[in-house]
């Protein structure tokens, strides 16, 4: 005789999720290879020592609640709780490796004392050698202002290939 019901308990496995995010990579672009950092780490681009597009899985717990968190080398993150399903989740991070893998980008950050913060990247068509604008990001809240200090343009490249 039972006196306690149970409970189904869900537990969000990140190696799972990164061989999600994988197969999915794989089923868009065609790309299989990719350098295996540990069981919740991959990079898409460089070598072993030397490597770009790096992300790492974990778990985040918000409200009690486990959810998947994942972050990459230049600290972008995502978190499941901000997404209908782990679906979804896997579906923006691998979008976003997608417009990467294979490029050459280009990423110019802007700085206005007080004002904002822009950041805008290109990725360089091979066939035309023109830069072609991906996204423009500019952030001005209020409450960030006073922490940019300087004006300050830098622009950074890199290449994303294996």
């Amino acid at each position: 005789m039972r006196f306690s019901k149970s409970k189904t308990i869900v537990t969000k496995n990140p190696k799972v999720c990164l061989d999600n995010i994988k197969n999915k990579i794989t089923k868009k672009i065609g790309i299989s290879n990719f350098i295996d950092l540990g069981e919740t780490s991959a990079a898409f681009s460089g070598t072993i020592d030397n490597y770009d597009l790096y992300i790492s899985l974990d778990t985040a717990k918000k409200h009690g609640k486990d959810y998947l968190y994942a972050y990459m080398d230049d600290h972008f993150e995502w978190y499941e709780w901000d997404y209908e399903s782990q679906n979804e989740f896997e579906d923006k991070i691998v979008e976003y490796f997608c417009e990467n893998i294979n490029r050459t980008i280009k990423t110019i950050t802007e700085t206005k004392r007080h004002k904002y913060v822009r950041v805008t990247e290109y990725y360089l068509d091979k066939e035309t050698n023109e830069w072609v604008l991906m996204s423009d990001d500019k952030v001005s809240w209020l409450i960030m202002r006073p922490f940019i200090e300087a004006d300050d343009i830098t622009e950074e490249i890199k290449e994303y290939h294996l």
